[in-house]
C-alpha cells in the first residue's frame, strides 16, 4: 500500500483535557474554527459532533448501532472504570498521528486481514495519569506493539462500515479496522505469543510519545501533519505548534521522515480495555 493515504479525522489547536471531543463534524467533516462555538454533542453517546440538526438526522442511520453501544456500555460500568477509559481516549486522541504511523508502517508491510485481525497497544500509567497534568504524557507504550486474531467484527461495526461506504463512495473507503488499548498497572504480560513489530527499527514513535510531542493535521481535507506541544492556559492545555527542529533538538529524535501521503482512507475505530489491578 505504499504511495496511499490513510486519512483520520482532525482536531483544532484548543485542547480541553476533561473531554477531548473531535471537533468536527462527523457527517460532512466541517472543521469548527477557533472563533467559532463548539459544535453541538451527540446527545446519546456524548462522543461526535455535528454542525446542524440536518447533519445529525443524515448521520443518523450510521451512527445508531454505535451511539446505543456505548450507552449501554456506560450504564454497565463503573464509574472509576469509566474515568480510566476516557483518559485513555483523550491520551489517544491527543497521539493520533503517533498511532496512524504505527498502524499505517505495519500496513504497508505485512498482510493484515482487518475484519478478523486487531492492533493492540499496551499502555504504562505515569505520574501525569491522574487527569490534572499534562495529557501529552499521561501514558507510555510498553513494549511493541502487536497484531492478533480476534474473530469476526462485531455486526454493528460492520453495518456502520456498510453505511459509510455508501453515504460516501468518492472517499475510496477501504473499510473499518479496530485498535485496542489495555492498561497494565502492576505486573508483566504473559508472553503467550510473538509481539509482530508495528514501528521504525529505532522506535521513533514510542520515543515520541514519552516527549510529549503532539501532531495535528493542517486545514484541508488531505492537510499535512505538523508537530507542536501542550501549553497550559488557565484550566486547559492549549496546543502550540513547533519548529520540527525545535523538537528534534529537545528530543534528540528524527522526526521529518514520517510521512503520510496518498488518497485512500480506513476509520479507525478506537477501544480501551483495562486490565485490573490485583
Amino acid at each position: 500500500m505504499g504511495g496511499q493515504q490513510f486519512v483520520f479525522k482532525r482536531q483544532n489547536g484548543k485542547f480541553d483535557f476533561t473531554r477531548n471531543t473531535a471537533e468536527g463534524c462527523v457527517h460532512c467533516l466541517k472543521h469548527r474554527k477557533p472563533e467559532e462555538p463548539p459544535m453541538s454533542l451527540c446527545g446519546g453517546c456524548k462522543r461526535v459532533r455535528y454542525c446542524c440538526k440536518e447533519h445529525q438526522r443524515a448521520h443518523w442511520r450510521l451512527h445508531k448501532s454505535l451511539c446505543k453501544g456505548l450507552q449501554a456500555n456506560a450504564t454497565t460500568t463503573d464509574e472509576c472504570y469509566i474515568q480510566q477509559r476516557r483518559l485513555v481516549e483523550d491520551w489517544v486522541e491527543t497521539h493520533r498521528y503517533e498511532m496512524i504511523a504505527m498502524i499505517t508502517s505495519y500496513i504497508r508491510r505485512n498482510a493484515f486481514d482487518r475484519q478478523n485481525e486487531a492492533f493492540f497497544v499496551t499502555l504504562d500509567t505515569t505520574n501525569d495519569a491522574s487527569g490534572k497534568e499534562n495529557p501529552a504524557v499521561a501514558f507510555q507504550v510498553k513494549g511493541t506493539p502487536h497484531v492478533r486474531k480476534t474473530g469476526p467484527m462485531p455486526l454493528e461495526v460492520e453495518e456502520a462500515e456498510a453505511q459509510d461506504k455508501a453515504e460516501s463512495p468518492n472517499d475510496k473507503i477501504v473499510g473499518y479496522f479496530c485498535c485496542y488499548f489495555s492498561i497494565i498497572k502492576d505486573g508483566h504480560p504473559l508472553p503467550v505469543f510473538t509481539a509482530m513489530q508495528l514501528i521504525h527499527e529505532d522506535e521513533t514513535c514510542p520515543a515520541v510519545l514519552a516527549q510529549g510531542a503532539v501532531f495535528r493535521m493542517a486545514p484541508g481535507k488531505y492537510g499535512n501533519w505538523v508537530p507542536g506541544m501542550l501549553i497550559p492556559k488557565g484550566k486547559i492545555w492549549e496546543w502550540r505548534r513547533c519548529a520540527i527542529e525545535e523538537l528534534e533538538a529537545s528530543s534528540g529524535l528524527n522526526l521529518s521522515r514520517s510521512r503520510i501521503t496518498g488518497v485512500r482512507t480506513f476509520r479507525l475505530i478506537l477501544k480501551t480495555m483495562v486490565h485490573p489491578n490485583n
